[in-house]
C-alpha cells in the first residue's frame, strides 16, 4: 500500500479515508487545529459503546491526537480534545474514553 506524501494529501483523498472508517464516525469525526491555513493538529472521535447492567450506552472514544512538533504546548490539543468532548455529549454521549 503506497501513503501519498502529506503535501500531496488532499481534501477529496481525505473524504475517501474517512467516509467507511474501521471504527465509524465518518468526515465529521475528524477534528483539526490549523495555523496559515496550513493542518498542524488533529484528534479523532470514535463512536463506541458499552454494556451496562445489559443496556447500551455511548460513549466518545478520543484517540488519534497528533500535534505538528513545532506547534506543541499551545493548548490545541487539549482545545481539540474540549471541542470532542462537547461533540459527544451534544450527540448524547454520557461518557468519553480514551481510544
Amino acid at each position: 500500500m503506497s501513503v501519498p506524501i502529506l503535501t500531496a494529501v488532499t481534501g477529496a483523498w481525505w473524504e475517501a479515508q474517512l467516509s467507511d472508517p474501521v471504527f465509524g464516525g465518518g468526515p465529521d469525526s475528524l477534528l483539526i487545529g490549523s495555523d496559515a491555513n496550513r493542518v498542524v493538529a488533529a484528534c479523532q472521535m470514535h463512536p463506541l459503546r458499552q454494556w451496562v447492567a445489559g443496556k447500551r450506552v455511548n460513549i466518545t472514544g478520543i484517540g488519534t491526537v497528533a500535534i505538528s512538533p513545532t506547534h506543541r504546548k499551545r493548548r490545541l490539543g487539549a482545545e481539540l480534545v474540549e471541542a470532542a468532548l462537547r461533540a459527544g455529549r451534544e450527540r448524547g454521549d454520557v461518557a468519553s474514553a480514551l481510544y
